[in-house]
């Protein structure tokens, strides 16, 4: 995957690096810092598999439990001969009778994936779904969800405690629903490793590339617009969303993101960006392949210059285990800078927890029962 910045220009009076006192060193970082524990995925979906041979895969999860499967699902698995899978993010009465009804017992496997293990819109679904071979991903302490587990003898992965959900694409939270369908792990790992080496560092184009944004949020270029040349990574729309809306939403600041697949958005959502308010910049993603996807992004290209909207490239190739692995790492990496040059943790989700509090209360008041 390769990046071009000739069309995100610095802001004339801006200074020419980031600051470097803000960069982390790798230790800092836990999705760096730490290493996916890979025998263990092995270990636990071995153990998985010896209830069923499944047909189907049901994945249920929220938020960055289960959205760089979601990615990966949408680049990788729906083109190979994998078991279906049914993601289950909802307590939506009749999309969790639809799952019963096509998803059957005795030829389907139940992946739940919690770091927490205390959601409760999760443990609810779960309530909806007992009966199914089952297998369990959350953090090593004592919750519903690992007590459950426990109780039941259910396969049980650990999640590592020190890693945010959003930034688990490259550990068990992942790599666990990922093996189960078919993805080839180390190849896929290579590919994250490749993207860390390749844009972690205060000498890498993508620290500089993400200062240049920025300096153009501070000059009134406040959304973040990301159009995906592609049917299998506009997938990853919730992942990107979810990271950099957690990663820099925070202390009345940072960045707001919208993610449409191409060219489908040229149909709608070009009309706002180029038409409506000028606080728009983008990262476009795109087929080095020349043909008609890429003449479609192209076209769309040549009117943001018009327009004057600053946009970075990213360029993909053939879309494989090591494609998609470099593109979760780019934006793992751009959440960070985001984040740490706004001066934001770039960890932790305050307002997410606090809003499922609130729910949680609400659950108590209308007598429903709550853990």
């Amino acid at each position: 995957m390769k990046l071009n910045a000739d069309f995100l220009p610095r802001t004339p009076w801006a200074r020419e690096k980031p600051p470097e006192e803000v960069h982390p060193g790798p230790e800092e970082v836990p999705f760096i810092r730490r290493k996916p524990d890979v025998e263990a995925v092995m270990r636990v979906a071995e153990e998985a598999l010896s209830q069923v041979e499944p047909k189907n895969l049901i994945v249920a999860g929220h938020g960055g439990s289960i959205t760089t499967f979601k990615g990966i699902h949408s680049s990788l698995v729906v083109y190979r001969d994998s078991p279906q899978v049914f993601f289950v993010d909802t307590v939506d009465r009749r999309w969790l009778n639809l799952v019963r009804k096509r998803a059957e017992k005795r030829e389907s496997l139940l992946l739940i994936v919690s770091k927490s293990g205390r959601t409760q819109t999760l443990l609810e679904a779960v309530q909806s779904l007992r009966g199914y071979p089952t297998v369990v991903v959350t953090q090593p302490t004592k919750s519903p969800l690992r007590e459950m587990a426990e109780r039941e003898g259910w396969p049980l992965l650990d999640h590592p405690p020190d890693v945010d959900g959003r930034f688990s694409g490259g550990f068990e939270p992942a790599l666990l629903p990922a093996f189960l369908s078919g993805i080839d792990l180390q190849k896929y790992l290579e590919g994250i490793g490749e993207g860390y080496g390749e844009w972690f560092g205060p000498e890498k184009e993508l620290y500089e590339l993400s200062w240049r944004f920025y300096l153009w949020e501070k000059a009134g270029r406040e959304i973040l617009y990301v159009p995906i040349y592609s049917k299998g990574l506009s997938g990853f729309s919730h992942l990107i969303t979810q990271l950099i809306h957690e990663s820099t939403g925070k202390e009345g600041r940072g960045m707001t993101v919208l993610v449409a697949e191409g060219p489908e958005c040229q149909h709608h959502t070009n009309q706002r960006v180029l038409g409506g308010r000028g606080n728009i910049y983008a990262v476009f993603t795109i087929p080095g392949e020349d043909g008609p996807l890429r003449w479609e992004a192209e076209g769309a290209m040549e009117s943001f210059r018009e327009a004057g909207i600053p946009y970075l490239i990213q360029e993909y190739e053939e879309i494989d285990e090591k494609t998609v692995g470099r593109y979760v790492a780019f934006w793992h990496i751009f959440t960070l800078y985001s984040a740490l040059l706004r001066g934001l943790p770039p960890f932790g989700q305050p307002e997410v927890e606090r809003a499922k509090e609130h729910s949680r209360r609400i659950r108590q008041r209308k007598g429903a029962k709550s853990s």
